[in-house]
């Protein structure tokens, strides 16, 4: 897996603003990572995680967590496909960092979320807000949110491009859509 695809959640506490460089690296290895961290904690920048970075493919998952969405394998109309995002920020029952999101109850960001496809193939192509079924920090999993995105029962077939933001702040990304069955 290349680094750049990645972009986990380091967890930490501050107050305000933080800035400082943190090193990544094992101790009697020859290589490490300094990275300069600047954070406002009230701040938050959604990030999806991507299958594909240089496509900019959403990496998705089926209904049924059966495969990943692809392009040979892609979402259906009507379906609620689950996706994976960083950058939400503080949730309403804190998780500490490194440890998985609790499945019941899970963790909720603090932040809202709203997420919408660009009908691309469409005839009228406009921007066209989707149901989010679910929204916590990812349930068995360190690092990451969980969003459930129900595609449009109507959706053409085809790659659409995917926005959630929160606030001023959105990350954008593109979906396989196949025919409806």
């Amino acid at each position: 897996r290349r680094f750049a695809q990645s972009f986990p959640e380091m967890g930490f506490s501050c107050e305000g603003w933080a800035n400082f460089t943190a090193t990544i690296g094992k101790e009697g290895h020859p290589f490490e990572l300094s990275i300069n961290i600047i954070s406002n904690r009230a701040s938050v920048a959604p990030q999806f995680e991507y299958s594909d970075a240089q496509a900019g493919l959403i990496k998705a998952a089926s209904q049924d967590f059966s495969h990943l969405i692809e392009r040979n394998n892609p979402a259906l109309p009507g379906e609620t496909v689950h996706v994976w995002l960083t950058g939400l920020g503080p949730l309403d029952r804190p998780v500490a960092t490194g440890v998985p999101g609790p499945f019941d109850p899970p963790s909720r960001p603090l932040a809202p979320l709203g997420c919408a496809m660009f009908g691309l193939g469409n005839t009228n192509p406009s921007w066209t807000g989707v149901a989010l079924t679910f929204l916590a920090y990812a349930p068995g999993l360190a690092g990451f949110y969980q969003v459930d995105i129900t595609i449009p029962a109507d959706w053409p077939a085809g790659t659409f491009q995917v926005a959630c933001y929160s606030g001023t702040a959105r990350t954008d990304g593109f979906l396989e859509v196949g025919a409806s069955k």
